[in-house]
């Protein structure tokens, strides 16, 4: 392991939610764990919508208030330019989030 990759790491603490969104062309599909890897709910999937959109950030902040979580790290594939766009307007909402490029 390389210094950045411990530095991500050391970002997940018990108090993060992990995401992964596995990016599509219409359709995109988000998990949530916690810091040891237990999966937080179920699969949630939201198309490229404004509305389903806001569902998907309803859903994370549901998954934190639930689960006391008072930070959230979303990891997105990097190769689609779809998750270039996901993370950005994530940014411009200013959803309290770290993003991180996964190659899956």
């Amino acid at each position: 392991m390389n210094y950045k990759q411990n530095n991500k790491i050391n970002q997940v603490k018990e108090s993060t939610l992990v995401v992964g969104i596995d990016i599509g062309s219409t359709t995109q599909y988000a998990r949530a764990f916690d810091w040891r890897g237990i999966e937080l709910g179920k699969v949630f999937a939201f198309s490229n919508s404004r509305e389903r959109f806001e569902n998907f950030k309803g859903w994370m902040q549901w998954l934190m208030d639930k689960h006391k979580k008072s930070d959230t790290v979303v990891g997105i594939e990097p190769t689609v330019i779809t998750g270039l766009i996901l993370a950005l307007i994530l940014r411009m909402k200013a959803l309290q989030a770290s993003f991180w490029f996964c190659r899956l």
